[in-house]
């Protein structure tokens, strides 16, 4: 928690990964992805700030971070895919308050199957 994924140090200039930042797949199930005060940036990729891909990749939750953006949380530092990217049929992804802006195409989420949710509270005041 807390890195910078595709930058510098700093946070402030890109230092691309070639596919992408995160990826989660092929059944890597409870993944957690940033938390309250040590979320991560994660900007400047080739690819995808994010990918969840394949059936049993459930339960990830992406939480306060910074996808597209700087270290300031405003300067754009685009990722060259969406911000997230869900494919495959992973189940019940769970995506609250991040700032994601400036991937490519502007797209902040893309899926391809699954149920992603996306939701302004963080999962311990969610009611669900």
């Amino acid at each position: 928690m807390g890195n910078r994924i595709g930058t510098n140090a700093a946070g402030d200039a890109a230092v691309a990964n070639g596919s992408g930042g995160v990826l989660v797949e092929q059944e890597a199930y409870y993944n957690i992805i940033g938390v309250a005060d040590a979320g991560n940036v994660i900007s400047g990729n080739d690819g995808p700030g994010v990918r969840i891909d394949g059936t049993g990749s459930d339960y990830t939750s992406i939480g306060e971070n910074l996808i597209g953006v700087a270290a300031d949380g405003t300067t754009p530092l685009p990722n060259a895919g969406p911000g997230v990217e869900i494919s495959g049929g992973p189940d019940s992804s769970y995506i609250y308050d991040n700032v994601i802006a400036h991937n490519a195409g502007d797209q902040w989420i893309r899926a391809f199957g699954g149920s992603p949710s996306a939701a302004p509270t963080p999962p311990s005041t969610d009611a669900r």
